[in-house]
């Protein structure tokens, strides 16, 4: 069913009270493993990030979270605070590390996306998880950060049979490159204040037409950041997605 949908939400101070008990949330000890791993894509080296939790459905979900342009794996679970959702909604977390800290997805070619290493990484990646644990492949989200928005977006053009959801907040899709020929849920998230809002604005008419289950939220007060009042948004968009095969 296709949905046109542009949330604007103001948030407002909530309090001492809250903010204590946010903060409590935060530090209790995680229920997870998290790991730094790498591993040989080709000739190369690849590191990522890997969140398990101890507690997890059999098959789990797995989710993908690709940084923005000079982040790393590790600065992106810091901003993003996602560790904390992996762990108690029972998905496994990996946070693929660009090389140069970038994702190659400027001038992407449809013909030719085969050839793009990161892309390559991802396919390794996910047979790697998919090895190691007992996975549902129909439940296999990306999220993307930036540039890390970009490819995700990228991402489910090239494997759009692989994934169930997109998430990608404060980046719009690869210039030039259509939407996946399979209609698939995307979620957009940028700031208002971002320079990037009205690319992301034109991505969801963009998706709209072609059938896919997008929506926008628009955070009002927000630049080029994450917004992590936005994480419990994320975390049920992850658990509806499943592939219908």
């Amino acid at each position: 069913m296709k949905r046109r949908r542009t949330i604007v939400t103001l948030f407002v101070a909530a309090g001492i009270g809250f903010a204590a008990a946010f903060y409590y949330i935060q530090e209790r000890p995680l229920a997870a493993d998290v790991l730094s791993e790498t591993m040989l894509v080709g000739e190369t080296t690849r590191s990522y990030r890997l969140v398990v939790p101890h507690m997890r459905p059999k098959p789990c979900p797995v989710v993908f979270a690709f940084h923005g342009a000079g982040d790393s794996a590790d600065s992106m679970a810091a901003y993003a605070r996602l560790d904390g959702l992996a762990a108690e909604s029972g998905f496994v977390l990996v946070y693929p590390a660009g090389r140069g800290a970038t994702w190659q997805c400027i001038e992407a070619d449809s013909d030719h996306l085969g050839e793009n290493l990161d892309i390559r990484f991802f396919d390794a990646l996910l047979n790697r998880i998919t090895m190691r644990f007992n996975v549902d492949i129909d439940r296999v989200c990306v999220i993307g950060m930036s540039n890390g928005a970009s490819f995700a977006q990228l991402l489910a053009h090239a494997r759009s049979r692989s994934i169930a959801g997109v998430v990608a907040h404060s980046g719009a899709a690869p210039p030039g490159l259509p939407p996946s020929n399979r209609q698939l849920p995307v979620l957009l998230i940028a700031g208002a204040d971002d320079p990037i809002v009205d690319a992301m604005r034109t991505d969801l008419k963009r998706y709209n037409a072609a059938g896919h289950d997008v929506e926008l939220i628009i955070v009002e007060g927000l630049g080029h950041e994450w917004s992590t009042q936005h994480n419990e948004r994320i975390r049920r968009f992850v658990a509806e997605r499943r592939i219908s095969r």
